[in-house]
């Protein structure tokens, strides 16, 4: 109703596509109404026929959540956004005390959500690429200014423009 956004279109290796974005307020997709309680914006993705027939849908739900990006490599669909201090994807729920945050999940090109990865920062993150490499795993790229705290390491830089950082995630 308002603010809202398509992020991709994507072709999956069956022949269906899969269209993502991100909503304010209640969502409609084909008559279908969506209440998000949050009164916040959140992520959708839903699957399509060739003929325009919806196969799957799902929702990506807390607080100003933003879907940014949306990769397919063979049958797995990767999607990235940001989220302010909550996130919800399927039965995982995420909170983050951060200012900034980053999240990609992985669903199955039936719709089945897999798993989620957060990175948070204290400053200006965005996301701008994101590439499925054919041998497995994605790379992220994008900004950041003064911390990026990866699942596993702590990414440190000046706090008076923005850096740029490039992330390996493995399968």
């Amino acid at each position: 109703l308002r603010e809202d956004d398509i992020t991709n279109l994507e072709k999956l290796p069956n022949g269906n596509m899969i269209l993502g974005g991100t909503y304010w307020g209640d969502g409609y997709f084909l008559d279908t109404l969506n209440a998000n309680l949050s009164s916040s914006k959140n992520g959708f993705l839903n699957a399509f026929t060739s003929n325009g027939i919806l196969v799957w849908r799902n929702y990506i739900n807390g607080s100003g959540v933003d879907l940014k990006n949306i990769v397919v490599r063979g049958q797995k669909i990767y999607v990235a956004g940001t989220f302010e201090s909550s996130l919800s994807i399927g039965d995982t729920l995420i909170s983050s005390d951060y200012p900034q945050n980053l999240w990609v999940a992985e669903f199955s090109d039936q719709g089945v959500f897999h798993n989620v990865v957060q990175l948070n920062a204290t400053k200006n993150l965005t996301l701008t690429k994101m590439i499925a490499l054919p041998e497995g795993g994605l790379i992220l790229g994008g900004q950041f200014n003064d911390s990026l705290i990866f699942p596993k390491d702590t990414l440190n830089a000046n706090t008076f423009d923005n850096d740029i950082f490039i992330f390996s995630l493995d399968d």
